[in-house]
């Protein structure tokens, strides 16, 4: 009897414990929806011992608080873009190069730059809104608080640096032969910002093919002259960009970049404000699957149809100006079995004046934002490329475009140049009435 029992008690127990272990392996998406709006803090309670948590640079306390429009998980307002500082170039006499440009780590020969610190390594930084500690062994002026800093990083333009370059015969990235005498050099600091993207549908993005995409690339380059789209290097599918490939280093880079939540191989930004930085993870590694996890299971929203008779002739006057002016040549309405995602998700030349200075430079990788690479020197071309967005749940993500700046549906279109100035143009030619119906289709996305 005293045998049987012991059997009975120790099958319960692998009974028991199996469930634990499958658990830990695939956590519930409950929990994921709680990571996701959970307000974390500085030494986080559910964070590991040796990590810090939140920040020490930080933009929201919470995923939810910037991915909200249209529910848990969709994009954000624009009091939510992330700011952005890039060196886009530094001037200078006597230097002994074709160019010049020169990579952003020979400012670590100048500490007494004023710019942005973390641009000593890297081209892109993000200038974030808070920072968790206090201000301490900072060059400047100890009253100077966190917030005078980010005013004063985010209001400059052309920063003027004295000293001289010590000669180089070789760097990291192979460029050589940079010399100079003593002279001002003038360095030049862009601003440019992001808006949150929607995560609607992220599940089905990341589980399409490169292969699929560059299919893709070649129809549409083969049917449509003025499109040129190609495949993010990588296969990237993420990012305004296309510059992340899967949805989880998407989801880790915005925990450490957007939280300062750092994970295996996903450092939090350097706290250049303390002079102290951590090795320890915030998050552990159940805790990022189920977060992950949760990013899975967001739907992609349906498109809404008119039912009416009246509003449904709208509705189909407007698909019809839509395919018209060829937007369907880059807003396909499926990829495979990927129905009304409204996207390519390939890198288009948008024209100059969607410029931006914080670029997609494939051939090298960083600590930048979200994949940004590390030299100055980028092409026009490489600025003007942007990730085809995916228009599904379009009517809830106000305002629009990488930047924010347009805010309708309307004044996106109008934006439009390069590859799509054609599309922009017909859109302009059309009545007030077409263009109506047109807006309106988009906006039962």
């Amino acid at each position: 009897m005293r045998a049987n029992r012991m059997i009975l008690i120790l099958g319960l127990c692998e009974i028991l414990c199996a469930g634990i272990a499958s658990a830990q392996e695939e956590p519930q998406p409950d929990f994921g929806y709680d990571l996701f709006h959970r307000n974390w803090a500085a030494r986080d309670q559910i964070s590991p011992a040796l990590g810090d948590g939140l920040g020490p640079f930080f933009n929201a306390r919470s995923c939810v608080a910037c991915h909200n429009q249209g529910g848990s998980g969709g994009g954000g307002p624009a009091e939510h873009d992330v700011d952005l500082l890039t060196l886009t170039t530094i001037e200078a006499r006597g230097l002994n190069a074709d160019t010049d440009q020169f990579p952003p780590f020979e400012l670590s020969k100048f500490r007494q730059d004023p710019t942005h610190p973390g641009l000593i390594d890297q081209s892109s930084v993000v200038v974030h809104r808070h920072h968790e500690g206090e201000v301490r062994n900072w060059a400047r002026p100890p009253q100077e608080k966190y917030e005078q800093m980010r005013e004063r990083w985010l209001g400059q333009d052309r920063v003027k640096i004295l000293g001289s370059f010590a000669a180089a015969t070789s760097t990291p990235f192979g460029i050589t032969g940079f010399a100079g005498n003593n002279t001002d050099r003038l360095v030049v600091v862009e601003r440019s910002q992001r808006n949150t993207p929607a995560l609607f549908g992220a599940a089905l993005i990341d589980a399409i093919p490169a292969a699929s995409l560059q299919k893709l690339a070649n129809h549409q380059n083969s049917r449509y002259p003025e499109i040129s789209g190609r495949v993010a290097p990588g296969g990237g599918k993420f990012g305004w960009r296309g510059q992340t490939a899967t949805l989880r280093q998407f989801v880790v880079g915005a925990c450490a970049n957007e939280l300062g939540l750092q994970t295996e191989g996903n450092p939090q930004p350097k706290d250049f404000v303390t002079n102290t930085e951590t090795d320890g993870f915030d998050m552990y590694e159940e805790q990022v699957t189920a977060l992950v996890n949760y990013v899975r299971s967001l739907e992609p929203p349906e498109s809404e149809v008119p039912q009416d008779k009246k509003d449904r002739y709208v509705y189909e006057r407007g698909r019809a100006h839509f395919n018209r002016a060829h937007c369907n040549a880059c807003h396909v309405a499926e990829i495979g079995a990927v129905a009304g995602i409204y996207s390519d998700l390939l890198l288009h030349d948008m024209g100059p004046g969607l410029s931006d200075p914080a670029a997609l430079s494939p051939s090298l990788s960083s600590r930048g934002y979200y994949g940004t690479a590390n030299l100055i020197a980028v092409s026009d071309e490489s600025k003007q490329e942007w990730r085809t967005p995916p228009l599904w749940g379009v009517r809830h993500s106000a305002p629009y475009l990488h930047d924010s700046r347009a805010e309708t549906i309307e004044a996106a279109i109008l934006e439009h140049g390069g590859e799509a100035a054609g599309s922009a143009k017909f859109f302009q030619r059309l009545s007030g009435k077409a263009r109506y119906e047109l807006v309106t289709f988009v906006n039962s996305l």
